[in-house]
C-alpha cells in the first residue's frame, strides 16, 4: 500500500491551499482529512474520500488572519479505510494578504499644482478590500508633508488630492501606504517651470550653380508647441572646398548677417560676397562661383526672453550645372566583339523637384570604340 501528497510549501491568508492526493494501492476507497496546525492547534481541516489509481485533490481554506505569536505552521494529511498513514510537513507563511496600488495623475508636477492620487487594493481572491489604510507624503529631504492616518476603502478604491505650495522642494517625492501588513510607495517629481524648448532650422537653397548671382533661403526658430520664437538672429557663411594645390580641406569664414527674427527670417546671399569667401589666388583667375565645394550657413537664434541661445546648420552644394547626366550602375564594365551592349544613361536637375522640366528633353548619345593593345 502506498500514496502520494504534493502541496505547495508556501501558504497566504485567505488563499486556498490545493493538496493533491494519490492513492497508489488500496484495499477500499480512503478517507483523507488535510489539517493546517499550529501549535498543536487545528486552525483549518477539510476531508475528501479518494479512490484508489486515480491523482485527485483536497482544497484547505486558509484563515484570514496567520499570526506569527500562534507558532510554526504545518501541514498535517492522515488516511483511514483503505489505507492508513499519516504525514506532517513544515509550512511557511507569507504575509501578504492584500495586493495594493498607488497611482498618480501626473509623474511631474509644478509648484502650485495639486497631486491627485488613487489607492486601490484587493485580496488575492480579486475581491476588494475593503478594510483601511495609512498613507504619508515626504519630500526628497524626507520630511513628512501629509499625512491621513485612517482612509476608508470603499470597493477597494479611495483618493487623496495633496496641492503643492508655490516653494516646494524640487526632486523627488515619495507617497507611502500602508495596510493590513503591507506597504507600497509611488514617487513623483515636482520641477520648476522652464520655458518650452525651441528649434532652430536652416533651410538653405537646394543647390548652387556656379553661374548663379544670389541665393535665398530661410531659417525658422519655432517652440515645440510650434509658436513662432522671438530674439537675435545670427548666420555665418563659409566654404567647404577641397583644395588640391595644399591637399586639405579648407575652410574660410568671411561673410556676417545679424538681424532679429520673429519665428521666420528670409536672408539673401550675392554672388559677389560667395566669391569673397573663396581665396585670393582663385579669384585672381575665375570671377565665377566654386563648380564644387559646399556653402555652410550656421544660425544661431538668442531668445529674447530668457537668453538662451541655440543654434543650426544648413548645407548646400555648388555644381558648375544645374542638370546632372551618369551612366546607370548596371552599364557592363566590359564589351564582347559580336555581343549587344545595352547602356543606361540617367539625366536629372541637381535637385529632384525640377526633374518633371525634363519629360521632354532630348538625349544625344554617341559610342566610341577604343582597343587596348595585348
Amino acid at each position: 500500500n502506498s500514496y502520494i501528497v504534493v502541496a505547495p510549501k508556501t501558504i497566504r491568508p485567505s488563499v486556498k491551499l490545493q493538496i493533491s492526493v494519490t492513492i497508489l494501492q488500496a484495499s477500499s476507497d480512503v478517507q483523507v482529512q488535510a489539517d493546517l496546525v499550529a501549535d498543536s492547534v487545528v486552525r483549518a481541516t477539510a476531508k475528501k474520500t479518494i479512490a484508489a489509481g486515480a491523482p485527485n485533490f483536497i482544497q484547505l481554506q486558509i484563515p484570514d488572519r496567520l499570526s506569527w505569536d500562534q507558532g510554526a505552521y504545518s501541514l498535517r494529511v492522515s488516511g483511514s479505510g483503505g489505507l492508513t498513514f499519516s504525514n506532517e510537513s513544515t509550512l511557511t507563511v507569507n504575509q501578504k494578504c492584500v495586493s495594493m496600488f498607488v497611482q498618480t495623475d501626473k509623474g511631474i508636477y509644478k509648484p502650485g499644482q495639486t497631486v491627485m492620487m488613487r489607492f486601490i487594493a484587493y485580496k488575492p481572491t480579486l475581491l476588494p478590500y475593503d478594510g483601511s489604510i495609512e498613507v504619508l507624503i515626504t519630500d526628497p529631504n524626507r520630511n513628512l508633508m501629509a499625512k491621513w492616518s485612517d482612509i476608508q476603502l470603499r470597493n477597494g478604491v479611495a483618493s487623496r488630492d495633496f496641492p503643492l505650495s508655490s516653494e516646494p522642494p524640487v526632486g523627488t517625492w515619495t507617497v507611502s501606504v500602508d495596510g493590513d501588513r503591507v506597504s507600497e510607495t509611488q514617487t513623483f517629481r515636482v520641477e520648476k517651470y522652464v520655458l518650452p524648448k525651441f528649434e532652430v532650422t536652416v533651410t538653405p537653397p537646394p543647390f548652387i550653380v556656379s553661374d548663379d548671382t544670389r541665393i535665398e533661403g530661410t531659417v525658422t526658430a519655432r517652440y515645440t508647441h510650434r509658436q513662432p520664437v522671438k530674439g537675435t538672429l545670427v548666420l555665418v557663411f563659409y566654404l567647404q572646398t577641397w583644395s588640391t594645390w595644399y591637399h586639405m580641406h579648407d575652410e574660410r569664414s568671411k561673410t556676417l548677417q545679424m538681424s532679429k527674427i520673429d519665428g521666420t527670417y528670409a536672408f539673401s546671399l550675392d554672388s559677389i560676397k560667395i566669391r569673397d569667401l573663396q581665396d585670393d589666388d582663385y579669384q585672381s583667375y575665375d570671377s565665377s562661383l566654386p563648380s564644387s565645394g559646399q556653402l555652410v550657413i550656421n544660425a544661431s537664434v538668442t531668445e529674447t526672453l530668457t537668453g538662451t541661445t541655440l543654434s543650426s546648420q544648413g548645407l548646400t552644394n555648388f555644381y558648375s550645372h544645374s542638370i546632372k547626366l551618369k551612366f546607370h550602375e548596371s552599364t557592363p564594365q566590359f564589351f564582347r566583339p559580336g555581343l549587344t551592349i545595352v547602356a543606361r544613361a540617367a539625366m536629372n536637375f541637381c535637385h529632384t523637384y525640377l526633374n518633371s522640366c525634363l519629360l521632354s528633353c532630348v538625349l544625344s548619345v554617341c559610342a566610341d570604340c577604343c582597343y587596348n593593345s595585348g
